[in-house]
């Protein structure tokens, strides 16, 4: 029957495409991020459309709002990054990989249950897929297309280092897989709380886990272990286990991680080198965030421009590489900052107070927001859509509770 058909937007396909073109990327040397950033303006501008279409049935939120004046904001600092100077090009590629994935929000916000849960596994098979590449190709590190990639990547590379110390990049880089796979857990997590006969979760969550570790990232290795902690006890809230069980699983969990690392030593000393390098995190980027403030007033409260501040802007003056909301600060100033951390506030009341599925959410926010002090997480293609998609999946489930208990006025929920 035609009307039992579930219409599902080919959103749904962005990141097994993604990962398909960062293969491409590494085989027949093309330009992925390109693509992805022709496919990014698609979907938006389809989102875009279909927002026109509905907007007398869209229920507007002091959250849609907040955002709506953010990408404003951001697009009006493209002018103060040409009146400092700085080439239009240099914002333009910032927006491709921080901006333009604002859209997922809306996405997330306006998508039914069912498609979400078809965006999420088809992320969670992306990421998987990305995990045991990269674990294979650590393992056949002869693969010259792999060796062409590091060297082109990392421009210090050199194979005996990596042999010393490995960490697994795959075909997007650590930064990347550190952050996905942190996503990947929750997501996972979610599905085992919607069905907990799907073994497949289990399996994808243990993946997950290792991608995380593997990538060592310093940041991803916290945010993985705290959003598994917070996962196993939303389950335990839920039902699904008792106190004792969740500190045996996560227990057992660990020991077992340990056992896996101490077996090999070289990723023994690779990870034991990373830990002990905790220490050292913040003063190897304190200097460059001295630079978050501006010469003036004007530069203080409006920053110096859009993208001006991060990778695509360097050779061209001082930029903060590591530390997103330093680099926020420095580009868009106090006011921009202010009004991305109104939105995550809110979000992050929201999510408190949500359904369960919001609380997953939640914790994937918390571990993306985490990695984000010492990265630019959010200014990668990979991880920025995913950051934005929790932040609507909050914000849908809020509206769902708002339209019962809340009072509107004129559409706004108060």
């Amino acid at each position: 029957m035609k009307h039992g058909i579930k219409k599902i937007s080919v959103v749904v396909l962005y990141y097994p495409i993604a990962t398909m073109l960062a293969f491409a990327a590494m085989y027949f040397h093309i330009r992925n991020g390109i693509y992805v950033t022709a496919i990014l303006v698609y979907f938006t501008l389809n989102q875009v459309i279909k927002l026109i279409k509905n907007i007398n049935i869209t229920v507007i939120s002091v959250t849609t709002i907040l955002i709506f004046s953010y990408i404003i904001y951001c697009l009006i600092g493209f002018s103060f990054a040409v009146f400092n100077g700085y080439s239009l090009s240099i914002s333009i590629r910032e927006a491709a990989n921080g901006l333009i994935p604002v859209f997922f929000f809306y996405y997330a916000l306006s998508i039914p249950k069912y498609e979400s849960i078809v965006f999420e596994k088809m992320f969670i098979v992306s990421c998987s897929v990305l995990i045991i590449s990269g674990i294979l190709y650590n393992i056949n590190i002869s693969d010259p297309f792999y060796i062409k990639y590091l060297t082109d990547v990392y421009p210090n590379f050199s194979l005996h280092g990596f042999k010393l110390f490995p960490r697994l990049t795959s075909t997007v880089g650590s930064v990347i897989i550190g952050s996905i796979s942190c996503f990947s857990t929750v997501f996972a997590f979610l599905h085992v709380s919607m069905n907990k006969k799907a073994r497949s979760n289990i399996v994808f969550i243990i993946l997950s886990v290792f991608g995380a570790l593997l990538s060592m990232q310093r940041s991803a290795f916290i945010a993985v272990t705290v959003n598994t902690i917070l996962c196993l006890r939303e389950l335990g809230k839920q039902g699904y286990f008792k106190k004792w069980q969740i500190y045996g699983l996560v227990s057992g969990f660990f020991v077992l991680i340990i056992i896996l690392f101490v077996q090999n030593e070289v990723l023994l000393n690779t990870l034991i080198k990373r830990l002990i390098s905790f220490n050292s995190a913040i003063s190897e980027r304190s200097s460059a965030w001295t630079y978050a403030w501006g010469n003036s007033f004007f530069e203080t409260i409006f920053g110096r421009g859009y993208g001006v501040g991060g990778h695509r802007a360097i050779g061209h003056g001082i930029t903060i590489n590591d530390g997103n909301y330093f680099k926020m600060i420095y580009e868009m100033g106090i006011l921009g900052f202010a009004l991305f951390f109104i939105i995550v506030f809110s979000s992050i009341i929201k999510g408190r107070i949500s359904c369960k599925e919001g609380r997953f959410y939640l914790i994937a926010l918390y571990g993306v927001l985490f990695q984000a002090i010492g990265s630019n997480v959010l200014t990668f293609q990979m991880i920025s859509p995913l950051f934005w998609y929790c932040i609507g999946r909050i914000e849908k489930f809020s509206q769902k509770s708002s339209i019962v208990s809340v009072p509107t006025v004129m559409g706004y929920s108060l």
